[in-house]
């Protein structure tokens, strides 16, 4: 079977409503529950220009969370837009209609990333020490304060428990994350971006969804550098997150099947308007991102 074949969506089966109510357009609350090393900056940079201010609540990181979840349901109202790091279930807190959608990452080459990500602070690190540089083993990304990024990471976040200790997430995690993803989120997958793109546009109405790929380790070594005792460690760490995965590229096939059969032909008008308008548009984004923070520009952004 070829890759094509692997990813074509057969459009005779039949789809659960539940996904097709996810999709529908209309009026309610964006959450971007942001997932580490899943192309968040690129969706970040499209995200800016969907909403003004005062629209979108301020970036959530994990340790802001529950200052956004005690304010009054009529003081998160005004928000169409909620995003960041954070644990599941900001909508039990929300009074207006809203719907989740979250990007996944194929497990290892999302923890290879992180991987990379903590080998260039270790080096830098271990340097300072004028020690000699190594690639880092088990014990150090075991011990280190990144640790819980090689541990399941996507089943941590979704199944609500992200604080569940290193080595400590479960199969009863797994199968809450899946509920959680089944009935409550739009699914992307980073491997299939432009894909996934287009339908959240069609979902969330906005306009312009153009980009440049954001924040990518440009100098990350290639896969067969790293031990391969790290590499089988890995993909021990990150059983739960791989089934996990495969649920969710069973509901993302889901959603596509929804598009009907015209879907590929609109993402492939979509890739060319986006080598065009992509590097144009990024610069708006970037350009946004330094004045939003200036007293009487960024209110107006």
């Amino acid at each position: 079977m070829t890759r094509e074949q692997a990813t074509r969506t057969d459009f005779s089966k039949p789809v659960p409503a539940a996904r097709h109510e996810l999709l529908k357009p209309g009026a309610r609350a964006c959450i971007f529950f942001h997932i580490p090393k899943t192309a968040g900056t690129t969706l970040e940079n499209i995200l800016l220009r969907q909403y003004r201010y005062g629209e979108a609540y301020p970036y959530v990181e994990v340790k802001d969370y529950w200052t956004l979840r005690a304010l009054p349901p009529a003081a998160k109202a005004q928000y169409k837009l909620f995003w960041g790091h954070m644990p599941f279930g900001l909508h039990e807190t929300l009074s207006q209609p809203s719907t989740y959608f979250t990007m996944l990452r194929e497990p290892i080459d999302l923890a290879l990333s992180s991987y990379f990500y903590f080998e260039m602070d270790y080096r830098t690190s271990i340097l300072k020490q004028d020690v000699a540089p190594h690639m880092p083993s088990i014990d150090d990304l075991r011990n280190g304060t990144m640790r819980d990024m090689f541990d399941n990471m996507q089943t941590r976040f979704l199944s609500g428990d992200l604080f569940a200790k290193f080595g400590g997430v479960t199969r009863e995690m797994l199968e809450r994350a899946q509920e959680h993803l089944a009935r409550y989120f739009i699914v992307g997958l980073v491997e299939r971006f432009d894909e996934s793109l287009v339908m959240l546009t069609k979902a969330f109405g906005w306009r312009a969804p153009y980009y440049v790929k954001s924040n990518i380790t440009r100098t990350r070594p290639r896969g067969e550098r790293v031990p391969a005792e790290v590499m089988a460690w890995l993909r021990e760490q990150n059983q739960l997150d791989a089934e996990l995965y495969a649920f969710a590229q069973k509901l993302f096939a889901e959603q596509i099947q929804l598009q009907g059969p015209d879907f590929a032909p609109q993402v492939a008008a979509y890739r060319q308007r986006n080598q065009l308008y992509g590097p144009w548009f990024d610069r708006i984004s970037r350009a946004k991102r330094r004045v939003k923070d200036v007293p009487f520009i960024g209110e107006f952004v």
